[in-house]
């Protein structure tokens, strides 16, 4: 495997790992959020942010629709969080993600 195909691979599966447990611990808690949810969150935008700059240095556009969904998970994430209420969007969010998430290939 290329070293930027590794570095890719291992960024987005630390992103959906984060965004993984997040969801966990907001389905234990009827889908409300607490402190080690958003923790998990804000560390799977951090995976996500790597994933944009590989993409940025590699000009390798790949990951954008992958990137993009993940905004829009955390984006709804985000605003249930703020406002207290269930996470009902962001599971809706979470499966668009996953969707592009298994469109990607890596080679071993």
């Amino acid at each position: 495997m290329k070293s930027n195909e590794k570095a890719f691979k291992q960024a987005v599966n630390a992103c959906i790992c984060n965004v993984k447990a997040a969801l966990a611990i907001c389905r234990k808690n009827s889908l409300n959020t607490n402190a080690a949810a958003l923790a998990y969150v804000c560390q799977a935008h951090n995976c996500a942010k790597q994933v944009q700059l590989l993409a940025v240095i590699t000009g390798d556009n790949n990951y954008k629709d992958f990137y993009n969904y993940f905004i829009r998970f955390n984006r709804s994430f985000m605003q249930a969080a703020s406002n207290n209420m269930p996470q009902t969007e962001a599971c809706g969010q979470y499966e668009l993600l996953i969707q592009q998430y298994e469109k990607l290939s890596f080679s071993d």
